[in-house]
């Protein structure tokens, strides 16, 4: 209970005081109010971190945090009492404690050939609880992965919180799945979104969604593993809400931009994944601030990039300071990967990436790593395994069975329904734009290759 309310304290506290500056629907404040917070936490913990400040110091920030998410009481008053706000809240709670009943029963994590990057996490969890020395420090044995492979702000948080609560895994279990579920504030102020732009006014029932949320098989795969994919798309889908508001925008084009940069750089904080969509919505803000609204393009690409730069500095400049410039990316894996190829290995790596990402095993010669794993003695382990992988790793059934034909009918609705409105037009392309670039650079940025696909990334 007290993990649950230090991290309910830190991820509002911040954010609840700020978000009465910023113009925006009520269910989409939510997710800006943790991610702000978040963020906020994370720099905080940081510095406690350079300067190496006694432990103490994290339960005076969480102190100063519940303060100040009590003193915005009459700001959650406000936001509360639209049924928007209420569903998107209510639908978070739900799906928490669904994930954390889940990871009440889990004794292993396993599944494909994930087995090792949740004991990695919660080492580096440990490392910046411990403040061992970095130079010495390696992680997930017998890889040996050196600290700047992965970026920091999931495990700095979760290492403040252990600070406050409690180091012991059962802990960092219950941290990993609430930041896990966060996603769904965004995710849930989206649908909203979808659901007004299609002409309906009228939420749907929570039930219904909690229920098809939670049988999501991408999202609760990922909620329950306690790994940082998660919380990089909560930063990602909230920055989505943003962009998709600039439409509107006549004025105040700066602190728009300087939001989008700030959640941009905390994703890249989260997982260096994320550089993908700072390319893809980077290029989309170039050019819609460029010919749709010259008179704010220098605002809302200057505030993106001075909000973005100096958060993303603070960790680069660590690293370079400590491991060297050449430390920044050479020791992720995607980079030790895709060293060793030349240009043409290195696009026929993505040409089948690509096309085992799309079709899922089961309807092409089986790969390498599925005859493997039917190869344990368990059959339900097998048939665990051999699901686990195209609901997991292939696209689109990582979105459930059905998704195939959904998207099909999606895509004949856009095809026969087409605005003729600019502005609606713009829009569809900006969500076109995400969703293919997204997929293909998400798939080409990986640094080896993989049969089995690579929806996760």
């Amino acid at each position: 209970m007290l993990t649950v309310l230090a991290l309910i304290a830190c991820l509002t506290g911040p954010g609840i005081l700020a978000i009465p500056y910023i113009r925006l629907p009520c269910a989409e404040r939510l997710p800006l109010v943790v991610a702000i917070s978040a963020t906020a936490t994370f720099l905080v913990t940081w510095i406690c971190f350079l300067l190496d400040l006694p432990a103490w110091t994290a339960i005076v920030w969480c102190g100063g945090c519940a303060i100040a998410a009590l003193a915005g009481w009459q700001t959650w008053q406000r936001l509360l009492q639209r049924p928007s706000a209420q569903f998107c809240l209510c639908g978070t709670l739900l799906t928490t404690l669904v994930v954390l009943l889940l990871q009440s029963s889990i004794f292993a994590y396993h599944g494909g050939g994930w087995t090792g990057d949740w004991f990695e996490h919660y080492q580096r969890a440990e490392f910046f609880l411990d403040r061992d020395n970095p130079l010495e420090a390696r992680f997930l044995p017998p890889v040996n992965y050196l600290l700047p492979a992965r970026p920091p702000l999931f495990n700095v948080i979760a290492a403040h919180i252990m600070a406050v609560t409690g180091r012991t895994f059962a802990n960092y279990q219950i941290i990993a799945g609430v930041l896990n579920s966060l996603l769904c504030l965004p995710l849930l102020a989206l649908t909203i979104r979808f659901l007004r732009v299609a002409g309906v006014r009228r939420l749907p029932g929570l039930t219904a969604v909690n229920a098809a949320i939670v049988l999501l098989p991408s999202f609760m795969q990922n909620a329950t593993f306690p790994w940082t994919k998660s919380l990089t798309s909560f930063f990602v889908l909230t920055a989505l809400l943003q962009v998709s508001h600039l439409g509107a925008l006549d004025r105040g084009g700066f602190r728009r931009g300087g939001l989008i940069g700030m959640l941009l750089a905390a994703a890249v904080l989260t997982h260096y994944s994320a550089l993908v969509y700072v390319v893809v919505i980077g290029s989309w803000l170039c050019w819609w601030a460029f010919l749709q609204r010259p008179r704010n393009c220098l605002g809302i690409i200057g505030g993106g990039l001075l909000c973005g730069l100096p958060l993303v500095a603070v960790w680069l400049s660590y690293v370079a300071l400590v491991f060297g410039w050449e430390a920044i990316f050479g020791t992720t894996s995607a980079y030790a990967d895709a060293a060793g190829l030349g240009w043409q290995e290195n696009l026929k790596k993505i040409l089948q990436n690509l096309y085992d990402t799309v079709v899922p095993h089961y309807f092409r010669s089986r790969p390498v790593v599925v005859s493997t794993l039917m190869q344990q003695p368990s059959w339900l382990g097998q048939l665990r395994d051999y699901w686990f992988l195209p609901l997991q790793v292939n696209f689109p059934s990582a979105v459930g069975t059905l998704a195939p034909i959904t998207l099909i009918g999606i895509g004949l609705q856009l095809a026969s329904h087409w605005p003729q409105q600019q502005s609606q037009r713009l829009s569809r392309f900006f969500w076109v734009w995400v969703f293919t670039a997204g997929i293909f650079l998400g798939v080409a940025v990986h640094g080896g290759r993989d049969a089995a696909g690579l929806a996760h990334i």
